[in-house]
């Protein structure tokens, strides 16, 4: 292989010339093989730079997003606690108000009882029903 690649002298050896030519030669390529390699991994090291940037951008936007996400979360839950409390304030109300009538029916069935079964004409009871007929005391 080496005898295909340089001329020989006339004493057995090789052209000095031919040698020192492939040698440069040779040299040449690996130089310029070796910029290429530095090239592509600058090159490779820039991309991935490049995608380390896209990816921490993302991810300051996401926890952007979890944040806003939380907060507006927050926002409506405490809405609707203070809706729940102002139904609950309503409900309370008008339970009062059902106890409240419900016992002033009960009051005036007692004192409207108490005054037709006396035939009394005690003035804190309401007169007697209309139509209402009194039966004589035996």
């Amino acid at each position: 292989m080496a005898e295909e690649m340089f001329k020989t002298t006339l004493m057995g050896g090789f052209d000095k010339d031919d040698v020192l030519a492939k040698v440069k030669n040779m040299k040449d390529e690996a130089y310029l093989e070796k910029n290429k390699l530095i090239k592509a991994g600058k090159e490779k090291d820039k991309k991935i730079k490049d995608l380390q940037n896209q990816l921490n951008l993302k991810n300051v936007q996401r926890e952007q997003e979890i944040e806003e996400l939380e907060e507006k979360h927050r926002q409506e839950l405490q809405k609707m606690e203070q809706s729940l409390a102002l139904k609950n304030a309503q409900k309370e109300k008008l339970e009062q108000e059902i106890s409240e009538k419900y016992l002033l029916n009960k009051l005036m069935d007692g004192c409207m009882h108490a005054c037709i079964s006396s035939h009394s004409t005690n003035p804190v009871c309401s007169p007697p029903p209309p139509g209402h007929r009194r039966t004589k005391r035996t």
